[in-house]
């Protein structure tokens, strides 16, 4: 039985160390076919479907809408010397809690300044990524169609140069006061860089560098421990006789033994 059981732990660790090394498929040739040549757009990026503001009801067929606000606030101003206070047209609060009473602005702007992207944008009659669409930046006027916004809005705004205004005189507007207006961008060309993959214009990552950060192949080898030597030695030589067939012609050499021992036994 020790005889059959070293047998066994031999024949098994062969085995494994045979399959460890068994030679790897050849790497696959490189094709000598020419590439695949590059497709470069021709015509400009745009929409058929519309982009609405939802607050506003401000529409138009365009493949970005940005709504920009802004509120009359004073800030105070350090430079040039002495301190002093300014009004001025800003997009974000002015907190004024440390300010005099005098200059105290009257709160939070009602409105966010946002940006809207249409859903169907087509070039060259495929569609355009997200980040296609982000890396424009052909914004410009767009005068809203006042009979578009709600009543309540519709009464309180009123036209003021690009922008519509809650000044009564625009002239000279006071604290507290609010203006908007709109930019957006009808069609554009598409963004240096930009790909067709796969049926749709996109803006790839940067060149991965998982080639050049790979272990070659040497370097591995020459880590591998020097008490592995003679086995390895073992192993190629197998190999070089038998080829891949030699898990096989161990486990039959095992089997034999196991049937030369049950025979001896009984008799």
């Amino acid at each position: 039985m020790k005889a059959l059981l070293l047998a066994s732990m031999m024949s098994v660790s062969l085995c494994a160390h045979a399959q460890a090394t068994a030679p790897a498929a050849s790497p696959p040739v490189a094709s000598t076919a020419p590439p695949m040549a590059e497709v470069h757009p021709q015509g400009q990026i745009a929409s058929a479907a519309a982009v609405t503001d939802p607050i506003f009801h401000v529409r138009a067929k365009v493949l970005g809408l940005e709504r920009g606000v802004e509120m009359l606030q004073w800030r105070k101003v350090d430079v040039p010397a002495p301190p002093h206070f300014e009004q001025a047209w800003t997009a974000e609060r002015i907190d004024s809690s440390a300010f005099d009473a005098v200059h105290r602005n009257t709160g939070d702007l009602p409105f966010n300044g946002e940006r809207w992207w249409t859903t169907d944008p087509k070039l060259d009659d495929h569609p355009v990524s997200a980040d296609v669409l982000g890396a424009l930046d052909a914004w410009t006027p767009l005068k809203p169609d006042l009979l578009q916004l709600p009543t309540n809005l519709a009464v309180s705004f009123q036209p003021d140069g690009d922008w519509l205004s809650t000044s009564q005189d625009p002239a000279h507007p006071a604290i507290g006061d609010v203006r908007v207006r709109w930019r957006a961008i009808e069609h554009a060309s598409a963004p240096n860089g930009a790909v067709l993959i796969a049926g749709r214009w996109e803006l790839p990552a940067a060149t991965s560098t998982v080639a050049t950060n790979a272990v070659p192949i040497s370097a591995a080898a020459s880590s591998q421990p020097s008490s592995t030597a003679s086995t390895n030695g073992m192993r190629v030589w197998l190999q070089r006789m038998f080829g891949d067939h030699v898990a096989w012609l161990i486990v039959a050499g095992l089997a034999f033994a196991v049937a030369l021992l049950i025979r001896k036994r009984r008799r």
